[in-house]
């Protein structure tokens, strides 16, 4: 598989950012782009195509570490009169795991290639698949090489469609860091990856296609989180879950504060009372068990807490990191990316995705230590320490999980 095959598989990875929204919370006034995500994999056969042909801007080459190079490789190697060969036996490149050895101007049509250690065959998993082509597009990106080939080996017994699916899934999420608002001077953005795989058919097409569907998911959800909270309120986040419904074709419901008092929510209120921004509850149903199972079929209930900032309330946290608290939401972000990706791969099964989303601030109007209130069940709740916010969000929304 991977560099030692006869066939291969060209794959173009593009991600792009797109639409804007301006958005007040009557306090402050920020514009942010809504949170869409398309990533694109058209590919194309390049069938028994030696490595030297591929006129690329980097060339990726993933050595595994104590062992010959694989035939592609050595196609190459000879091509370039036993520049990789050298490379390994006399420097200081020995294949271990992550380790990197540039070639620039590399001989061949591609511009600059780049030899990535894989570690040694026992240690080169899925886990470490994934990472050596993260690590090559953020390589890519440091040195301004627009169009990519990645010549790597596939894992041992893994299928075609699972290694393309793992090496699409892990170049477009690693095209998007968490720094939304920092610039890099000195980075550019892949605009086309090839991939390399053992088989040009259509298993390894589907592949491609099912790592672009899980990567628009993950870069959703962690979008959502690595926004600042003046950005990500409650509020706003309600507003990107109805857009990424829309955009899954899932059912979606959306409870305000009046409808959660309503409901008999005050577990989940009470943490919001610090604050200025009002709580929601956002619910996302996908049924995807198919018209045979119909819609009273099992269904798998998501629950996550979205906290889009905790101070800890009265019981307020140390000021050190605090700014960290921004990614107290992540469990509704998780909830709410893994419906859209469940919808997005057509899977067979009927998932409901419940998000509480507030705020947890001090001020005169915030709950108390000491303070009893009562949540939708019934049940009656003393808190001790307002920090301890998460199971008062998730008690109501298990139970309105629970319900549905």
């Amino acid at each position: 598989l991977g560099i030692s095959s006869a066939a291969s598989l060209c794959g173009c990875a593009l991600l792009s950012l797109y639409g804007g929204s301006a958005y007040s919370t009557g306090m402050f006034f920020v514009s942010v782009p809504y949170l869409y995500f398309t990533a694109s994999l058209p590919f194309s056969p390049l069938p028994s195509a030696p490595l030297s042909s591929i006129g690329a801007d980097l060339l990726v080459l993933g050595i595994i570490q104590d062992e010959p190079l694989a035939p592609a490789a050595q196609a190459l190697d000879s091509e370039w009169s036993g520049l990789l060969t050298a490379a390994v036996s006399e420097g200081t490149f020995k294949g271990k795991l992550y380790s990197l050895e540039w070639i620039y101007p590399a001989p061949g049509k591609a511009k600059r290639a780049l030899l990535l250690g894989l570690g040694k065959h026992a240690e080169f998993d899925l886990r470490a698949l994934r990472r050596a082509a993260s690590v090559a597009v953020r390589q890519a990106q440091n040195k301004g090489a627009g169009d990519v080939c990645l010549a790597l080996p596939s894992v041992e017994g893994l299928g075609h469609g699972k290694f393309a699916q793992t090496v699409a899934d892990a170049v477009l999420t690693a095209s998007q860091g968490s720094d939304l608002y920092r610039e890099r001077k000195n980075s550019t953005p892949v605009s086309s990856v090839q991939v390399w795989v053992g088989d040009a058919g259509g298993e390894a097409a589907q592949g491609l296609e099912r790592g672009r569907r899980i990567a628009e998911a993950v870069l959703f959800g962690r979008r959502l989180g690595d926004e600042p909270a003046n950005v990500m309120t409650p509020l706003r986040v309600a507003e990107e879950a109805a857009r990424w419904a829309e955009e899954c074709g899932l059912q979606y419901r959306v409870l305000g504060e009046d409808e959660l008092r309503a409901a008999g929510m005050e577990s989940l209120l009470s943490v919001s009372r610090g604050s200025t921004v009002p709580p929601r509850l956002v619910a996302l149903t996908y049924d995807g068990a198919g018209d045979e199972a119909g819609r009273d079929s099992e269904r798998l209930g998501l629950v996550g807490k979205g906290v889009t900032f905790d101070t800890g309330g009265i019981s307020i946290k140390p000021s050190a990191d605090m700014h960290y608290m921004k990614y107290d939401m992540c469990g509704a972000a998780t909830v709410l990316a893994a419906i859209g990706g469940a919808a997005k791969l057509g899977l067979r099964r009927n998932v409901l995705a419940v998000a509480g989303l507030v705020e947890n601030m001090p001020s005169g109007t915030a709950s108390r230590p000491g303070d009893v209130v009562r949540a939708a069940n019934g049940k009656t709740i003393e808190i001790i320490n307002t920090d301890a916010e998460g199971r008062l969000v998730l008690a109501d929304a298990l139970d309105y999980a629970r319900k549905q």
